[in-house]
C-alpha cells in the first residue's frame, strides 16, 4: 500500500499566488478543486471560490486544502493553515505506483525525484525571495511545535531532508543530519543519505 510523502513548508507569509501557479504550470499540475475544513476532524468542509479567499479562511483559524492533479501522480494536494505566526503549508504526494519512495531514507532508487523536489523548492526561493523559513520533506511527517525554527525541527518526526534559510539562526547543528548549501539554502540530510 502506498504512503504519502510530504514537503511541508514552514512560511513567515503567505507565498504569493502567481509564484505557485507559475510553478505549478512549469511541472504541468492544475488546480483540480479547494475547500476549507475548521479543523483537523474535518468538520465544516466547504468549497472555496477563489485564491482571495484564502487569508481571511487562515486567519479565522481554518485550515485550507487544495486538490492537485498531475497526470503521473495518483493523489496529489496542499493543506495550509496558520499555527501562531506562521504559516504552514503541506504538499502531500501519495508514492503509488513509485516504490522506490515508499523508504524513509535516500537511496540510488530514489535519489532522483529528491533531488527534483529540492530543485523545484529552490526554483520557488527564487520566484520569491525568502519564501520560507525552512521546509521538511519525509514520509508521513508531523512537524513539531514551538516559536524557534530549531525548535521546531527537533520536534518534528520522519523528516530525511530540511531546507532551511541561511538567515534562520540555528544555534546549534543538527547532530543526526549533514549539510551542505545551495543558493543561500542549507540543507540537511540524515546522515548516510547524502545524495551524489
Amino acid at each position: 500500500m502506498a504512503i504519502v510523502l510530504d514537503v511541508n513548508f514552514l512560511c513567515n507569509k503567505l507565498i504569493d499566488v502567481s509564484a505557485i501557479k507559475t510553478l505549478l504550470n512549469r511541472y504541468k499540475i492544475k488546480i483540480e478543486c479547494m475547500k476549507s475544513i475548521d479543523n483537523w476532524m474535518w468538520e465544516n468542509e466547504k468549497k472555496v471560490e477563489s485564491f482571495k479567499q484564502i487569508p481571511s479562511i487562515l486567519d479565522s483559524q481554518h485550515i485550507v486544502i487544495i486538490y492537485l492533479k498531475q497526470p503521473s501522480i495518483k493523489d496529489v494536494g496542499v493543506y495550509i493553515e496558520r499555527v501562531e505566526n506562521r504559516y504552514h503549508y503541506t504538499l502531500w504526494i501519495n508514492t503509488d505506483g513509485y516504490p522506490m519512495l515508499d523508504c524513509e531514507r535516500i537511496t540510488k532508487d530514489n535519489c532522483k525525484y529528491y533531488k527534483k523536489l529540492i530543485q523545484a523548492i529552490l526554483e520557488l526561493n527564487g520566484l520569491i525571495e525568502d519564501s520560507f523559513e525552512a521546509v521538511g520533506i519525509g514520509l508521513e511527517t508531523e512537524i513539531g511545535c514551538g516559536k524557534k525554527i530549531i525548535d521546531i525541527i527537533q520536534n518534528s518526526k520522519n523528516i530525511i531532508i530540511w531546507l532551511i534559510n541561511k538567515h534562520i539562526e540555528l544555534y546549534s547543528l543538527l547532530d543526526e543530519f549533514e549539510a551542505e548549501t545551495m543558493k543561500d539554502i542549507y540543507i540537511f540530510y540524515k546522515k548516510d543519505e547524502i545524495m551524489e
